[in-house]
């Protein structure tokens, strides 16, 4: 009996001393070798352990309480390793999430803009079918920096970037995206930051004519009369787009070219740039008098740039040019074309003399209105004028068809 109580207590320090050795790792105190128990406890006398009898209750009481502990350490130790499992789960899964939210942001940002891309692209197709020429549609840049790539693909090579307000030749679309030709470049913009418009008008964008004596004619249709006609590398500003036709305005003369012959380009053509057939060779003022100086100090600024609301003395529009030559004479005018069109007394066309201001009714947007511009007459029924956005200031003809129509009077300041 005795050697059974033996082994007994000696399995059950072993057991706790395992136990112990678990629990060390979780609980504070002091470490416990569990051999060294065991090896004192086989080192002991028999009779040192001996548990009589009337002990065992004792005993039994004693080894229930001891398992309970060794079972209370055992959970301890269980839920600690759980909840340190759990909490290296958690926070995989808080990545994983993470990275899963991030990812399903950008597929459905990426579905937005090619949604958005696909609908402004369905709005832009049923007006190409108007079109006559190999322009289809004008497009205006809507968006700030956008940029024309190589393909119609957001990771191909960017050609350039374009600013709001932009505008460009539209020639075709692609999986949402524009083919565009814009200042000698061809590439592709995307349909969402570009507004293509099968009509449009009040615009002021520069064009280059790129074709050999091409004809402006008096509508968007080759069924139009010849207003007249543009050498290659004239310059034009394009005020409007009709099914395919530019409507463009050049050295006072407006009217519509087709898109095949003409390039929207970034910068205005000089008129130092403008080809030999569309330069006038310079008159010769053979008047005398105060109104003949102001002629030939008008000649001296032919191809100045044309800017609107310009009054010299490095740009100029209409009235503004003949504020500014009347100025280095005395002489204050009004900045307006109307106003300096009852200033002054009236003459008649056959009796105009070097320095008095002729005035024409208006074209495109302001077609009717009377002494809508304005010029200095310097004899041979030429006259000096400021005249569109890359043009400048000319020397134009009084009896081209053009200025035969729109003539409104003339006034003499000095006399």
């Amino acid at each position: 009996m005795r050697r059974k109580l033996t082994a007994l207590l000696a399995a059950l320090i072993v057991l706790l001393s395992g136990v112990v050795m678990l629990a060390a790792t979780v609980l504070p105190q002091e470490p416990v070798d569990p051999s060294v128990a065991v090896a004192a406890y086989v080192a002991a006398p028999l009779d040192a352990v001996a548990v009589s009898v009337e002990e065992l209750p004792d005993v039994r009481l004693e080894v229930r309480d001891l398992a309970r502990d060794a079972h209370d350490i055992a959970v301890t130790v269980r839920d600690d390793a759980l909840a340190e499992e759990a909490e290296r789960i958690a926070e995989e899964q808080r990545i994983a999430a993470e990275k899963a939210a991030a990812e399903a942001a950008r597929k459905a940002a990426e579905e937005a803009a090619k949604k958005a891309a696909e609908e402004a692209a369905k709005k832009s197709e049923a007006a190409f079918g108007s079109s006559t020429t190999s322009v289809k549609a004008l497009g205006v840049v809507s968006g700030s920096d956008v940029r024309m790539r190589a393909a119609a693909d957001g990771s191909s090579a960017i050609i350039t970037t374009l600013g709001k307000g932009a505008a460009v030749a539209v020639t075709g679309i692609e999986n949402g995206w524009y083919q565009v030709k814009y200042d000698g470049k061809s590439g592709y913009m995307s349909a969402q930051f570009v507004d293509a418009k099968s009509s449009a008008s009040g615009l002021s964008a520069n064009g280059k004519v790129t074709g050999d004596s091409v004809n402006v004619r008096s509508a968007a249709a080759t069924s139009g009369s010849v207003v007249t006609t543009l050498s290659k590398g004239a310059g034009v500003t394009v005020t409007g787009f009709e099914k395919g036709w530019y409507a463009v305005t050049t050295g006072g003369t407006s009217g519509y070219v087709s898109g095949d012959y003409v390039a929207l380009v970034s910068k205005a053509v000089t008129a130092a740039q403008q080809p030999a057939a569309q330069q006038t060779e310079t008159p010769v003022i053979t008047a005398t008098g105060t109104g003949a100086e102001i002629a030939a100090k008008a000649l001296e600024y032919v191809g100045y740039p044309y800017k609107y609301g310009g009054e010299g003395p490095n740009s100029f529009d209409c009235s503004g040019l003949t504020k500014y030559i009347y100025g280095l004479y005395g002489v204050t005018l009004y900045h307006g074309s109307i106003k300096q069109g009852q200033t002054g007394i009236a003459v008649d066309k056959s009796e105009l003399q070097p320095g008095d201001l002729v005035l024409f009714y208006g074209s495109g947007s302001e077609a009717g209105v009377k002494d809508a511009h304005v010029g200095i007459y310097i004899g041979d029924d030429q006259f000096v004028h400021a005249s569109t956005y890359g043009v400048g200031v000319i020397v134009s003809s009084l009896n081209t068809n053009t200025y035969i129509k729109r003539y409104s009077g003339a006034r003499r300041i000095i006399y």
